[in-house]
């Protein structure tokens, strides 16, 4: 993980930096750090482009070892923060030509707790997330996407892992933002976590309960995390 950068999530008038990230605009810490080295990886994809509607569910490729949280429990709650942005495009893949970083994926089901753990068919993740060095995307869609959910109820996330950066006296842990929609679910506003991670314990919103033990592959970290929702 990156090294950490200094400003507050919650205070967002600190941020006085305005970083150009392709045709995107980043408002966020000033780096405190040496330049982050490019996506650890040849290759990387450009973000796939907006479209108004979800994909449509296809056939099952998924064959992860994600689980649900213990015993099928509903996933816990973990706060928004002031950087959600609506719209984002739908896309399994954040990553941007030439994007700094360490490569990140992250494999799950989406399942709901009233239907004894069953999977959910095109429920949707809404995914955003810092920079290697801690900056929020504040007028674009960078590092900002949707997922809808297969027909066997996965997901997979394909980004980078995200950078430290200084909540009031703190550094935040590494984390992810998700909200997790479906019909006939009570929407799920979380964070993902990482384990060990060296911010973790002195955080006021980390959760064990929503950690992810990231492995090293031949492309970067990977991790599985399934959620579980509560019916309406």
């Amino acid at each position: 993980m990156s090294e950490p950068v200094d400003p507050s999530e919650h205070d967002v008038s600190r941020r006085a930096l305005v970083v150009g990230l392709g045709s995107a605009v980043i408002v966020g810490p000033a780096c405190a750090s040496p330049p982050t080295p490019a996506v650890e990886r040849q290759g990387v994809p450009p973000a796939h482009a907006d479209a108004a509607t979800p994909p449509t569910a296809d056939a099952a490729t998924f064959d992860g070892d994600a689980q649900p949280t213990p015993a099928c429990d509903e996933t816990k709650e973990n706060p928004e923060g002031p950087f959600y942005s609506a719209g984002a495009p739908w896309r399994d893949t954040l990553l941007d030509a030439g994007m700094a970083g360490t490569l990140l994926t992250i494999r799950g089901h989406i399942r709901g707790v009233g239907l004894g753990c069953e999977p959910i068919q095109n429920a949707s993740l809404d995914v955003w997330q810092a920079d290697s060095v801690g900056r929020y995307d504040r007028r674009g869609f960078v590092l900002r996407g949707r997922i809808a959910t297969k027909s066997d109820g996965s997901y997979e996330l394909r980004t980078i892992v995200p950078g430290y950066y200084l909540d009031g006296g703190k550094y935040r842990p590494s984390h992810i933002h998700v909200k997790v929609t479906a019909p006939g679910y009570i929407t799920l506003v979380t964070q993902l976590y990482f384990k060990d991670d060296p911010y973790s314990a002195a955080d006021a919103l980390f959760l064990p309960e929503l950690e992810i033990a990231l492995q090293q592959d031949a492309l970067g970290k990977v991790g599985a995390f399934d959620f579980v929702l509560r019916t309406t």
